[in-house]
């Protein structure tokens, strides 16, 4: 509630950041359904989750506050490489027919989830009083 409005908190980077990566997550599950349930088979269909993945670990990558700790620095690091390497593996198993790819995604996803799960962040920010963590 640190904003008056929801579209006032958009001038926040982060909040931007962690709007994008909701709103694709949402998209992403909407169309992996249509994958397992409606038999969506377009390749565009089938892209949308890996794509997704890449982009959010990209943004992820770039998802820091100044001041912020260290180990805040390396968790983003660590569920932004996590992210990558499941949407690298997802998109492979989906393009290739690597059958080990096709075993490994829904691990790596696993992991992911685990990672953003079990995230908490240490110590503070600057002085702004904004932590869109928490």
């Amino acid at each position: 509630m640190t904003y008056p409005t929801w579209f006032s908190s958009w001038r926040d980077p982060s909040t931007v950041v962690h709007r994008i990566i909701s709103i694709g997550g949402v998209v992403g599950a909407i169309v992996e359904l249509g994958v397992l349930n409606l038999g969506f088979r377009h390749i565009v269909f089938l892209l949308i989750l890996p794509v997704g993945l890449i982009i959010s670990a990209l943004l992820f990558y770039s998802h820091h506050h100044p001041g912020e700790s260290p180990d805040i620095k390396r968790q983003h690091d660590i569920m932004a490489t996590a992210q990558l390497f499941a949407g690298i593996t997802l998109g492979g198993a989906r393009l290739f027919t690597i059958d080990s790819f096709g075993t490994a995604w829904p691990w790596m996803m696993a992991i992911v989830a685990y990672l953003f799960v079990s995230y908490t962040e240490q110590g503070t920010l600057p002085a702004s009083g904004h932590s869109s963590h928490h």
